[in-house]
């Protein structure tokens, strides 16, 4: 199947049984693309390419880490996620009323 003009594709192939992972780069640039921007693509795109093959374990805690992020960021902003209700001896200390936001401070006296 042609791509569709101007697309660079990366195609990942896995073998599970070996546990050995093929990346193919296959491209569509139009005729009109100068060389500059479609060397410029192509050398991103083969970057690309070879960082998943040499460096995929780097890639996978990164990918780890994201998704660690998003389930915490589920967990806390979910309907009923964390709440922060200050205590009545905080607002006392910090001299506040429930329905206020503001937070008074004295000058620093030299």
């Amino acid at each position: 199947m042609k791509l569709p003009e101007n697309t660079i594709q990366i195609t990942v192939s896995i073998d599970e049984d070996d546990d050995i992972m093929d990346v193919y780069l296959d491209e569509n640039l139009s005729d009109g693309m100068s060389d500059e921007q479609a060397t410029f693509y192509l050398d991103v795109f083969n970057g690309v390419m070879g960082k998943l093959q040499t460096t995929s374990e780097e890639f996978r805690t990164f990918g780890a880490l994201l998704r660690k992020i998003s389930y915490l960021e589920h967990e806390l902003y979910e309907e009923d996620g964390l709440v922060f209700e200050p205590d009545e001896a905080l607002l006392e200390a910090l001299n506040l009323k429930e329905d206020t936001n503001i937070v008074s401070f004295k000058k620093k006296m030299h």
